[in-house]
């Protein structure tokens, strides 16, 4: 599980990084993985779920958003 805040920009943007260092840590070229949005229950997001849906997308992995202060997941 890759999980990002979306309120955090620099998160995000590391989510790329963070699947090649497990592959990495695996020593193997694909690993099952799926990206996490979190605090998904913020009115002002700085990543829309549309971009995290285009992010897991790109990295080939499911895609869910959750809040565990709303307890939606």
């Amino acid at each position: 599980m890759i999980l990002y805040s979306v309120d955090d920009q620099r998160s995000f943007d590391n989510a790329q990084t963070m699947r090649k260092k497990i592959e990495r840590a695996k020593d193997v070229e694909s690993f099952p993985m799926v990206l996490v949005g979190n605090k998904c229950d913020l009115a002002n997001k700085a990543i829309l779920t549309e971009r995290g849906a285009a992010k897991a997308q790109e990295m080939g992995c499911p895609f869910v958003e959750t809040s565990a202060k709303a307890g939606v997941r």
